[in-house]
């Protein structure tokens, strides 16, 4: 099975690297790795100055210090962000409708799907969206990433967590604010409603 949650090791050189499951280890193939491999880009070039990873079951992300955000791995629910389905064995650019998304500071990969977050606070997913869960207001996936909304806007955002079908935000100002599948509660409103937008975190 896929698994690269724990495997994934940044280095003192800004280097990515990963082992286990074929399809996380970004080195331009799908092989089984029982030691550690660099996570390359698609012409061989080993990724450089990330600051930051994130593994889920068949997919992983990283962030660089100029703040661009790479993806690679399976593609079937366009978990990778960069437009398209196709699986990708080596690190990608994530993207929105204009094209390379910029200024990225925190990303977290979900079960199908991811978010990041930027330097301007604002908080964007893609990938699978059935649950509501890349915030936008609608209940559908999408191949790039798509802005999160709130009522009355969405507070400025310094770090996302993505689950397995939500997803959560903390704001600036030290606030919590929540989107998607509300099964078991996970948004904390205080119902088990799911929300398309992003919602605040109620205190018990």
């Amino acid at each position: 099975s896929d698994v690269c949650s724990s495997d994934l090791a940044r280095t003192s050189d800004g280097g990515a690297w990963c082992w286990g499951a074929g399809s996380v280890t970004g080195d331009g193939t799908f092989t089984e790795r029982l030691g550690a491999v660099r996570v390359r880009t698609p012409d061989g070039t080993p990724l450089a100055d990330v600051v930051s990873v994130s593994a889920g079951a068949d997919s992983a992300c990283a962030v660089t210090s100029k703040g661009a955000a790479w993806c690679w791995g399976r593609n079937t629910t366009s978990q990778i962000g960069d437009g398209t389905t196709s699986e990708r064995r080596a690190a990608v650019r994530v993207k929105d409708a204009r094209g390379r998304i910029k200024g990225v500071e925190t990303i977290s990969v979900g079960s199908g799907f991811g978010c990041l977050s930027r330097r301007d606070g604002s908080a964007w997913c893609w990938g699978d969206g059935f649950w509501g869960n890349l915030g936008d207001g609608r209940s559908e996936s999408s191949k790039v990433a798509v802005r999160v909304i709130a009522r009355g806007g969405l507070p400025r955002v310094r770090q996302v967590s993505a689950g397995e079908s939500h997803a959560c935000a903390a704001t600036v100002s030290g606030s919590a604010f929540c989107w998607g599948s509300n099964l078991s509660g996970e948004l904390g409103t205080g119902t088990h409603k799911k929300s398309p937008i992003a919602v605040q975190v109620r205190r018990g």
